[in-house]
């Protein structure tokens, strides 16, 4: 069966965070289950097609890069959903008249794939919905084209897609209460890791290492994280902080949005804390990233304000990291505090106080926490954890998986 996934985000490509992952990961379990996938993404520039097989299916890459046009600079990212989704449709046609596609996975940001619908609206469409639009711009500069991209998103959900898959019951519930009318045709089926033995490590654990990876900005907590780190340092010489990702110009200070980097040197930190803090940038090479991870392995704190899902999570799970999310995060509905991580509120004497209570336990019990929650991983967030829910969804769709 030919399956098209359509994505401007891959991490082949643009990169841009947790829609492309699962995008990577999904292509994966479909073309393992015997089909030929499309996956359909951007790219700045035009790029060849690439094909390549992956256990008994196989995986062709379709970049498809975007006219600008005279909207660009007033409002790039509606302007951006419009004309990529343009470009796109031609491309799907040429792919479709010679391998004719069965069925379409799309994701919710940038409405991709609302101008194939249009047009081949008898091919049934799944819905990867990662998280609204609308539910990250309080954190983000205000402004009419944030907006209008909420709309455009939004309109593409409630009207195009056959069955839409949540990434977490967390994001199911903001999804629903947000657009009532999609209830029926929603199911939960968490974001997945296509091979989790590809993060075992054998490295010890340290837990005066705290660590954090993923987009560095406010609304994925990172300033809570900050301010924890700078109380709990004065009285633990030890203790560490590492940041991974790239920078955002998310943070408040004295009225006005800066980035990470002017926001840190407004702490006015002693040299003797901001000498224990390494930022380093987007690390794009998974292997890598993996790599250097493990070498720093510790407690993973993510203190987001919300969080549809948090694949950074699973993955430091997956690792052995025993992690402290927030509440607000989708990937915790399977955390048990204490028992394969913590659930934290986010704020940052609360989040002080669970550092030190974790690092007073004895060793034993970190161990174990840490052996939990890889087993956590396996269990509900692993390629064979999912099969049989997206079997379901194609059953229901007549189709075979």
């Amino acid at each position: 069966m030919n399956i098209a996934i359509v994505t401007p985000d891959s991490l082949q490509y643009a990169n841009w965070g947790g829609v492309g992952t699962i995008a990577n990961h999904l292509s994966k379990l479909l073309a393992s289950r015997g089909h030929h996938v499309f996956f359909f993404t951007y790219s700045k520039l035009p790029v060849q097609t690439k094909t390549t097989r992956y256990k008994s299916g196989k995986i062709s890459i379709i970049p498809v890069a975007s006219d600008q046009i005279f909207l660009n600079n007033l409002l790039p990212y509606t302007s951006f959903a419009y004309s990529w989704n343009k470009a796109l449709a031609p491309t799907f046609d040429k792919v479709h008249r010679r391998h004719p596609i069965a069925v379409i996975h799309s994701t919710s940001l940038h409405a991709p794939g609302i101008f194939i619908a249009t047009k081949h609206h008898h091919i049934p469409i799944i819905l990867h919905d990662q998280g609204l639009q609308r539910h990250t711009n309080p954190f983000q500069r205000s402004s009419i084209d944030l907006y209008l991209k909420s709309l455009f998103d939004e309109y593409f959900i409630r009207f195009y897609p056959q069955r839409i898959v949540a990434c977490s019951d967390y994001e199911q519930k903001l999804l629903v209460d947000t657009l009532p009318k999609v209830s029926a045709k929603t199911t939960v089926v968490p974001n997945f890791l296509i091979d989790t033995t590809k993060y075992q490590n054998k490295q010890k654990l340290n837990i005066n290492n705290l660590v954090y990876f993923g987009r560095l900005e406010t609304r994925k907590g990172v300033d809570i994280l900050l301010k924890a780190f700078q109380s709990l340092a004065l009285k633990n010489s030890d203790l560490r902080l590492y940041l991974i990702g790239s920078s955002s110009q998310t943070f408040k200070h004295n009225g006005r949005l800066i980035d990470f980097k002017d926001y840190l040197k407004s702490l006015n930190l002693s040299r003797s804390i901001s000498k224990r803090i390494t930022v380093k940038s987007h690390i794009k090479n998974r292997v890598d990233l993996i790599k250097y991870l493990a070498s720093i392995k510790g407690l993973a704190v993510f203190p987001a304000k919300h969080e549809p899902f948090g694949y950074v999570m699973i993955e430091a799970m997956a690792m052995g990291f025993i992690p402290l999310a927030s509440r607000f995060t989708g990937a915790i509905q399977h955390i048990k505090s204490g028992n394969n991580g913590f659930i934290i509120t986010p704020n940052y004497k609360k989040l002080a106080k669970i550092i030190e209570l974790v690092q007073k336990m004895p060793q034993i019990r970190l161990t174990s926490i840490s052996n939990q929650s890889q087993e956590t991983v396996t269990r509900h967030y692993s390629a064979t954890a999912v099969t049989k829910p997206y079997q379901s969804i194609y059953h229901q769709l007549k189709l075979k998986l």
